[in-house]
């Protein structure tokens, strides 16, 4: 039998705000801490060493989604005046906003280099795919209230949430093609935020209780909370599967009384022995 076990993540800069957002089949981790009033600053976790991620342009703080296997890193910059996306490639920040909008956020690059995320121009926000220099729009035809694209892989399979009436569900998109994620779990909202190319899906979940991490394989969902996820008056219960690589490594956050913890889940086998 395999289950998940729980490694804490916590870069010591922020042992109580530390938020991992992007594993590659590497072990690389991405993501950001929380620096008090300034806002937020990057970091890439890299054979056990935190170091940090932040665009020279990012005067008030900077955050990594996702880095890919040839170590591109995308994100967001905050310059005081609003939202940029950024791609960190070859030890270069380049800034690739969508030219018609106000706010841009790359949430995600596959090792194709395509990049997926979220703009925001005068009709609100939409989505996109980024690639060879042009932004495509993305809009699942279920949404009434908005797509948000959180990641793409190399077989240019995309995940995301869309709004409607009822409320916040995950989705897949395949060759053209949007199918609706909802954790039969979930009474208050789905969240895809991960795909590798295998096709497992990472998110979250939302019942009475708070949030639950899941994977999604071969048509199962499978819940994952992180066993020192506490109930707190102010977060509930918090796990939060956010990145899966190749591997079936998993990252993401959790909540306890003192704040947010990053962590890593790996799979292991372990014996069933009858009693």
């Amino acid at each position: 039998m395999k289950t998940y076990k729980y490694i804490t993540l916590d870069d010591p800069l922020a042992p109580n705000d530390t938020l991992p957002w992007g594993i590659n089949d590497h072990g690389d981790i991405v993501g950001d801490i929380g620096v008090g009033a300034d806002g937020a600053d990057g970091f890439l976790y890299k054979n056990g060493k935190f170091t940090a991620v932040h665009d020279p342009l990012g005067v008030v703080g900077t955050v990594a989604y996702d880095i890919n296997a040839k170590s591109w890193i995308v994100g967001e910059y905050f310059d005081g005046a609003g939202e940029h996306a950024f791609l960190y490639k070859d030890s270069s920040f380049t800034t690739i906003d969508n030219p018609l909008a106000f706010k841009t956020i790359a949430t995600s690059i596959n090792d194709r280099g395509q990049i997926v995320g979220v703009y925001v121009d005068n009709q609100g926000n939409e989505s996109f795919l980024y690639e060879n220099g042009k932004f495509t729009t993305l809009s699942d035809p279920a949404a009434t209230h908005g797509t948000f694209v959180q990641s793409i892989n190399k077989k240019g399979q995309i995940v995301g949430e869309y709004n409607d009436d009822q409320g916040v569900h995950g989705f897949l998109y395949t060759n053209g093609t949007y199918q609706s994620l909802d954790d039969p779990m979930a009474t208050n909202g789905t969240y895809a935020f991960d795909v590798n190319d295998k096709g497992q899906i990472v998110g979250v979940y939302w019942d009475l209780t708070g949030s639950h991490g899941f994977i999604f394989n071969k048509g199962l969902y499978t819940t994952l909370d992180d066993p020192l996820a506490a109930n707190t008056s102010a977060t509930a219960n918090g796990t939060d599967a956010i990145s899966i690589n190749n591997k079936g490594d998993i990252v993401g956050n959790y909540h306890d009384a003192a704040g947010i913890h990053g962590f890593i889940a790996t799979q292991h086998e372990v014996d069933l022995l009858l009693v």
